[in-house]
């Protein structure tokens, strides 16, 4: 097992949970909800594909970057985006709602969005794991909340959302002191035994949960 720096850590991890939201998809429509930088969304390209994000310097580098699929700069919180596209079948939503601060309004507006029988796939870090107690992101993207297997499943079901597959991202992680900066850094440290890409797995447990999720 290898301590993987943080920055390549999320990268990887990052490029892992598109690929596992790949594999989740129904036929038809995307919403990536939170794209960032649009790197991940490029993955989600099997259908017709719309990325949003709040962050107006991601999106405009998501649109350079792109080949394919619409970028669009709106809050999922003010439901902006709900004006310009819709008939999606499919909303991906990872690791984004423990940023958001109306996280039920933004999961009715999902709800609202898709028809039934569409499908959510969300990701979320585990606050089960009790060093994510310690970690709350960014200073410019901090987590508002901590979520477990119950309380995520608990958003989702109150919106109208069938939870159909509980999957979990494992790894570890390690707390480092950082002398010169004066504070604690967490560490990734994953396990990557197919050259990077780290699989997810069935069931509760691990550093990330992901629902996937029907109408």
């Amino acid at each position: 097992m290898e301590l993987i720096k943080p920055q390549l850590a999320q990268t990887i991890s990052s490029r892992a949970r598109y690929v596992w939201a790949a594999e989740h998809l129904i036929p038809g429509p995307i919403l990536d909800a939170g794209c960032g930088s649009g790197a991940g969304t490029q993955t989600l390209m099997a259908g017709s594909v719309v990325g949003v994000d709040a962050d107006s310097g991601a999106i405009t580098e998501a649109a350079a970057f792109a080949d394919r699929g619409n970028y669009l700069c709106a809050g999922l919180e003010n439901g902006e985006w709900m004006k310009h596209y819709d008939g999606f079948k499919n909303i991906v939503c990872l690791d984004v709602i423990e940023h958001i601060k109306e996280d039920e309004k933004v999961m009715w507006a999902f709800a609202k969005t898709l028809p039934k029988g569409g499908r959510l796939l969300i990701t979320t870090p585990n606050g089960a794991n009790y060093l994510f107690e310690m970690w709350d992101g960014d200073d410019e993207f901090p987590h508002l909340r901590h979520y477990t297997l119950e309380t995520l499943t608990f958003l989702v079901e109150q919106a109208g959302f069938k939870v159909l597959e509980v999957w979990h991202q494992p790894g570890e992680m390690q707390r480092k002191e950082s002398p010169k900066l004066g504070w604690k850094k967490v560490m990734h440290k994953m396990v990557t035994p197919d050259g990077g890409i780290i699989r997810w797995l069935k069931g509760d447990g691990g550093l990330f949960l992901a629902l996937v999720c029907e109408k």
